[in-house]
């Protein structure tokens, strides 16, 4: 289901960036699922964990 979305958000991305956004689209992992593609496609790392206490 999120694959379906990754070419129209990949078309949405350069104009989405223009407009602060999204951030420069961060490399995903070689083999990376769906979710994380379509993450880093709008700049996020999606292998961010927050802090640990």
């Amino acid at each position: 289901m999120v694959a379906e979305v990754e070419p129209g958000l990949g078309a949405l991305a350069p104009k989405a960036r223009e407009m602060k956004v999204f951030g420069e689209p961060f490399p995903p992992a070689p083999g990376a699922p769906a979710f994380d593609r379509v993450l880093a496609l709008t700049g996020r790392d999606p292998a961010w964990r927050p802090p640990t206490r």
